[in-house]
């Protein structure tokens, strides 16, 4: 998945087209949700490359991130709590699932 596939999932959850012209905002305000939630070193996300490879490692997230702030914007309150409840399970999915691929032995005998 890439950054188009990521807007054009956002707007099929959302099944509405008039948010279409915020969608970079909203791209935006989740790549900064989920990098201010990672709780460990932030990717480089610099190159389309590293971008699409983050976004590819944690769809959840980034799908969950950008509906968040899609339903604040749409002012739907049990949207925006039911996403947020979402994407704080995906975050924290991720981070464990994080922590289980970068644990070494010696960090286990402690």
């Amino acid at each position: 998945m890439n950054k188009e596939g990521l807007y054009a999932l956002w707007l099929r959850w959302m099944h509405r087209r008039d948010v279409e012209a915020d969608l970079d905002t909203v791209f935006e305000q989740a790549k900064s949700k989920i990098t201010q939630r990672l709780m460990r070193p932030v990717p480089d996300l610099s190159t389309d490359d590293a971008l699409n490879a983050c976004i590819n490692s944690m769809p959840r997230s980034w799908q969950h991130a950008g509906l968040v702030y899609l339903h604040e914007l749409a002012q739907d309150d049990e949207g925006l709590m039911r996403e947020q409840e979402m994407f704080e399970a995906a975050a924290a999915a991720e981070h464990f699932r994080w922590s289980l691929d970068n644990t070494t032995p010696d960090m286990l005998a402690r």
